[in-house]
């Protein structure tokens, strides 16, 4: 037994007080100690490894009689010898000067072991949480439209990484000792952010090629600096972000640009709120297409749920369904009944009690208008309607059972790039057609919310029962009924809004 390899300290209380110096120092020497060990160990076995490698070396330039050769006794001669000495090591963490502007998850460009350690773990927990929260329900088959694009801007887009690493930060998320630390580190990651864009800005031309994958960047760190409370920086983000995409032709056009980036880019149009895309010319148009989709979501709900054919029952405003479309669309009630008549599906939709934030407004707007437009487009197949509603199944389950910060704004639901990836993928099963169009029609979210978002609180909570009655109510008696009246004293209110705004 070596006894060197044992540090004895004194255990037993002593009558005089010790100073912090002498226990600071006795920590030291601890710590020296378990230092000197443990690196004793790993220069022997380097120190073995090497006496090995030389010796295996020595034998292959031996000449014929055993002798060595004029080449290896120069090759002694000029090694130098290795002295090792039992130091402390630094207290100091080695930190790598490598700048994270620079993509690091390409491996074409740089290893990825060259990032800094408070980088490598908010990647880590970008990697593990992301998918399950956000990407959602093991998302082999939902995020297929989306992977692609997110695992090459991460790769091979500067912006994109440092925005990542600067958004899970900014979160509440830190690897660094300090809250100092990690203010500094934020702000240092931001100016970084900052001069990438100057730097790209700088070399679009005239046409803006490029500028598609930048808007999804853009809206990224406007949704950042909301959260850290900047809401005048996130601002100036989002009409840049407007202009961007008027640039292409407007919100109308935003899928035609990229999909896969108009999915994504929806969502934070939810969450930061939408700039004003509605000008005076579109917003009848805009009111009109509103009190349409209402009235058709309102009728076929009612003609849903009847038993017989009779019209009697139904109110004036319905009008009347054809035979056979009303068989076809009874034979979704009991399966659609049975999914949303079990908890979890049901805290999933519905809002809070009492008076509800901006943000929970624009997250259930959002949510119950994607799912009741998903139902409508699925009308003439049950097989789509099957697909969706146990992705909707899943998708509430995972999120009664983690605890996931990625949830829409704080609510109970998913966010809108998973309940739109979830209408994708089942028009997607049974293949895209004439009535399955309207799920891909992405910038009808962001218009349906910034248009109620003009109404008033009362008028949204009307809608927002109106809509989650469409998926829990199964007799048409407990649906709220929406008139004729009910719509254009909505349509009007949101017009002398929308005039009285500057």
């Amino acid at each position: 037994m070596e006894f060197s390899n044992y540090h004895f300290i004194l255990l037993t209380p002593s009558k005089e007080p010790r100073s912090q110096r002498a226990i600071e120092l006795e920590r030291s020497s601890v710590r020296s100690h378990a230092a000197r060990v443990t690196f004793r160990r790993a220069r022997l076995q380097r120190q073995v490894l090497y006496s090995n490698q030389q010796l295996n070396h020595e034998r292959g330039q031996l000449s014929l009689d055993g002798k060595p050769t004029h080449e290896a006794e120069s090759r002694c001669r000029q090694q130098p010898q290795r002295h090792q000495t039992d130091e402390e090591p630094s207290r100091r963490p080695t930190v790598l000067p490598i700048p994270i502007s620079t993509s690091m998850l390409d491996p074409f460009l740089l290893p990825a072991t060259e990032l800094t350690v408070p980088d490598r773990h908010l990647l880590h927990h970008y990697m593990t949480l992301v998918p399950d929260g956000v990407f959602g329900v093991a998302s082999k088959e939902l995020a297929h439209m989306i992977r692609e694009v997110v695992i090459r801007d991460i790769s091979t887009k500067p912006c994109t990484l440092a925005m990542i690493l600067f958004s899970a930060e900014s979160g509440d998320l830190s690897f660094q000792p300090t809250d100092w630390d990690r203010r500094q580190s934020i702000l240092k990651r931001r100016g970084n952010i900052y001069a990438l864009i100057r730097q790209f800005l700088a070399g679009v031309d005239e046409t803006g090629a490029g500028l598609n994958a930048f808007t999804l960047s853009l809206a990224t760190m406007a949704a950042a600096e909301k959260r850290l409370g900047n809401v005048g920086i996130s601002k100036i983000h989002m009409r840049a972000v407007k202009k961007i995409i008027d640039m292409h032709g407007g919100l109308n056009k935003i899928r035609e640009i990229d999909s896969a980036r108009a999915i994504m880019l929806v969502n934070i149009l939810i969450e930061v709120g939408t700039p004003d895309f509605q000008n005076q010319h579109s917003m009848a148009q805009a009111l009109t297409w509103l009190q349409q989709k209402l009235r058709a979501f309102q009728a076929w709900n009612y003609w849903l749920r009847l038993c017989d054919i009779s019209t009697a029952a139904l109110p004036g405003d319905i009008e009347p369904l054809s035979t056979g479309a009303h068989r076809c669309h009874a034979r979704h009630l009991q399966q659609w009944a049975s999914f949303f008549e079990t908890p979890a599906l049901s805290d999933y939709i519905t809002p809070p009690p009492g008076s509800l934030t901006t943000e929970e407004y624009r997250s259930y707007l959002a949510t119950l208008f994607i799912i009741n437009t998903a139902f409508w487009a699925f009308r003439d197949s049950s097989a789509t309607s099957a697909v969706y509603l146990r992705d909707i199944a899943t998708a509430a389950a995972n999120n009664q059972r983690r605890e996931s910060v990625l949830r829409c704004f704080g609510t109970n639901c998913a966010t809108v790039t998973l309940l739109i990836m979830m209408t994708h993928h089942a028009a997607n099963v049974q293949g895209p057609d004439q009535t399955t169009a309207d799920v891909f029609a992405v910038e009808e979210i962001v218009d349906f919310v910034d248009l109620m978002m003009r109404a008033s609180p009362w008028s949204r909570d009307f809608v927002l029962r109106a809509l989650r009655s469409y998926l829990c109510e199964t007799e048409f008696t407990g649906l709220t009924y929406m008139s004729n009246a009910t719509l254009d004293a909505l349509v009007n209110e949101i017009r002398v809004t929308a005039n009285q705004e500057p």
